[in-house]
């Protein structure tokens, strides 16, 4: 592996390759007389710096112990020449306190290479030893990246040397010639970044500049000038998200290209873009199914718990009755599992767990054929692990009617400590007939009512509701609905405490049966609503949301529900909240991730809204493409969504597996 820091190494290129341009080289004996010049005149003036875009410039270059940086290259050996393909990796190892050294597999495809980044004094600046002259007589330099201050038009002048000798003779008179060299970096200014499959980023732009050239003992004239430019893109909080390097080729044959732009970064514990999929096996140290991996099953459910994940699917080996339990860490790798033998599947039938802080709650109807309104309640941990007697408590939703029953599937969300449990029942109206009703009430952990039932609506003869979603958090129920009276269809949301009882109101109406797919969602300062597409809205692309205020009021940018479209999402398959953040994944589809990949893979979108007071339709959509499982869900978590489905990546057969997105698309400059 070469040792020279990269733009050293590429300078050298730049000397060599200007020489071979002009002859070759080994000088003899020093030319010319009478040259007191020390400086090369190759750099420009430097301007008054302007605008500052950073305090502290350690920002645009994290140093993380094994971090891996990972680049999409595109290299051209000279202008017109057709384009190649490449992946560079870059990997930091922590060697002292504000210094790494970075390893890099291909970089500017000009194979591997490695370098000493250190940062002190407010300054991030690369060591290196070079011997431009070719006499052995190697120097020490300083190879400025960025300075504190980060000031928009500074220049950092790296070299700028006057050799009055060196070991090389461009004019072919037997004679060593005189050499000009000069290395600088200039701070361009801010600027915003969209590369392919990663959200627009605001970065800075360093443009680091070799200038060379010789100086003939013959005439005293000068040979031309020879350029190489490195332009570096720095992403606060993320670092090097592009760099493109132009100048003389190896051979010295023409002008080479190499343009590397990020693909992901793995800070281990951050990141920008996706991690490679990674298939979930059992540890082998597990005294439960020990090496094997993780299959969907019948099917699969996940929870995110705030440092890991649990995942609840059949058992790996087929056999084994009940659901298997595992937990992941935040990279998706499995920690750990245990069966719970009563429960037979992990999506089961008039059954729902529920997620709150410490754990889940099991509900399964006591016995769902005879249509029982008791509903029997098991607590796990966070971990899986049962607390209580498995269904010792029981939930009555009798309520005061007359031989209720439960026969459709009911709903239930968590807030805090109660439980908010949405169901229909049915029951006998002596004289009338079968009458439903739809309700809404709060419990505690333990199935004691924390409010009176709150009935949303009773419905007999033609009349009816549909249950579409039911979210719970910070002080409140959520509850998106059907309802038919008449034969007219109206879409109903519910909001509801325990101190202030239920509100409803009609969003929309005279539609047909698509009101069901409307999705509610609890937020840290009111909630939404989305939707993939309702049917009065046939043909209109893009996902349908709506953001509600803290009082629950719809936020409108238009007075037609159907035209609230996020135009820049065309579909979603699972949506999720966390805090003031929506997180929606789209469906895979075969295609090329890259546009001049080889071959197709399963690729799928993952967007995010931080909302605000405005309409959802105004909110920005950051959007990450990467190779995805099939029929995935995700896990929403602060700084990253984990994903989780079936996958067959190289080398491995069908099975569960996950990736990890980052949140991240680089901190904000001023």
């Amino acid at each position: 592996m070469a040792v020279k820091p990269k733009i050293v190494r590429l300078a050298c290129w730049v000397v060599l390759a200007g020489l071979a341009a002009c002859g070759g080289g080994g000088g003899g004996d020093a030319g010319g007389g009478g040259d007191t010049r020390t400086t090369s005149g190759l750099l420009p003036a430097a301007v008054t710096p302007g605008a500052t875009l950073a305090t502290d410039a350690s920002v645009f270059r994290p140093m993380r112990d094994q971090a891996t940086w990972t680049y999409r290259g595109s290299y051209k050996a000279f202008s017109g020449a057709d384009a190649t393909a490449y992946t560079n990796t870059v990997t930091q190892s922590l060697t002292a306190a504000g210094e790494v050294s970075e390893s890099s597999t291909d970089d500017a495809h000009a194979g591997s290479a490695s370098q000493t980044v250190q940062i002190s004094a407010g300054t991030v600046a690369t060591p290196a030893t070079v011997d431009f002259t070719g006499l052995g007589n190697a120097e020490a330099l300083s190879l400025v990246e960025l300075r504190s201050p980060v000031r928009r038009g500074e220049q950092y002048t790296v070299l700028d040397r006057h050799y009055a000798t060196s070991n090389y003779d461009g004019d072919l008179d037997g004679k060593a010639d005189a050499m000009d060299v000069a290395i600088y970096a200039s701070v361009i200014g801010k600027e915003s970044l969209s590369l392919p499959n990663l959200p627009t980023m605001d970065t800075v732009l360093v443009d680091t500049t070799v200038v060379s050239r010789l100086q003939y003992s013959s005439n005293q004239q000068f040979s031309n000038v020879v350029t190489l430019t490195r332009q570096v893109w720095y992403a606060a909080g993320v670092g090097i998200v592009r760099q493109r390097t132009t100048g003389p080729n190896a051979a010295g044959s023409g002008i080479e290209e190499a343009d590397e732009q990020i693909a992901s970064w793995d800070g281990l514990e951050s990141g920008l873009g996706a991690m490679a999929i990674t298939p979930t096996f059992v540890p082998d140290s597990s005294a439960l199914f020990p090496g094997q991996r993780l299959s969907a099953g019948i099917g699969f459910q996940a929870f995110a718990f705030a440092d890991h994940a649990l995942l609840l699917t059949s058992a790996p080996d087929g056999l084994t009755p009940g659901v298997t339990a595992s937990e992941l860490n935040l990279r998706g790798e499995v920690t750990g599992t245990r069966q719970l033998d009563f429960i037979s599947s992990p999506t089961p039938y008039q059954a729902v767990f529920v997620q709150h802080a410490g754990g889940l709650l099991y509900l399964a109807q006591d016995d769902p054929n005879a249509g029982s309104p008791v509903v029997k309640v098991t607590k796990l941990d966070a971990h899986g692990a049962v607390q209580v007697a498995v269904g010792s408590i029981a939930i009555d939703l009798s309520g005061t009617v007359f031989q209720p029953t439960i026969k459709n599937q009911f709903a239930a969300a968590v807030d805090g400590s109660t439980l908010w449990v949405m169901w229909p029942r049915t029951w006998v109206n002596v004289g009338v007939g079968f009458v439903n009703d739809l309700v809404l009430q709060a419990f505690d952990f333990n199935g004691q009512p924390l409010a009176p039932e709150q009935l949303l609506m009773r419905a007999s003869g033609s009349d009816f509701f549909l249950i579409s979603g039911l979210s719970a958090g910070h002080g409140s129920a959520l509850a998106t609905w059907m309802r038919t009276t008449g034969g007219v269809k109206e879409l109903m949301m519910t909001s509801a405490s325990v101190t202030a009882g239920a509100s409803s109101v009609s969003l929309a109406g005279g539609f047909s049966d698509g009101a069901a797919l409307v999705a509610p969602f609890s937020l840290a300062d009111g909630g939404a609503l989305l939707w993939p597409q309702l049917p009065f809205t046939t043909g209109v692309t893009g996902v349908g949301g709506l953001r509600l205020d803290s009082n629950f009021s719809p936020v409108r940018s238009t007075a037609n529900l159907g035209d609230e479209r996020i135009a820049s999402i065309a579909a979603y398959r699972a949506a999720r909240a966390l805090d003031n953040r929506v997180v929606l994944l789209g469906d895979v589809s075969l295609e090329l991730l890259w546009p001049d990949s080889a071959d197709t893979d399963l690729v799928a979108q993952l967007h995010w809204m931080d909302t605000s007071a405005a309409a959802l339709a105004s909110t920005p959509v950051s959007t990450v493409r990467f190779a995805s499982p099939k029929y995935a869900v995700q896990l929403v978590f602060p700084d990253r969504v984990l994903v989780i489905g079936t996958a067959m990546p190289p080398g491995y057969y069908e099975g569960l597996a996950t990736s990890v997105v980052w949140l991240n698309r680089g901190t904000s400059l001023p």
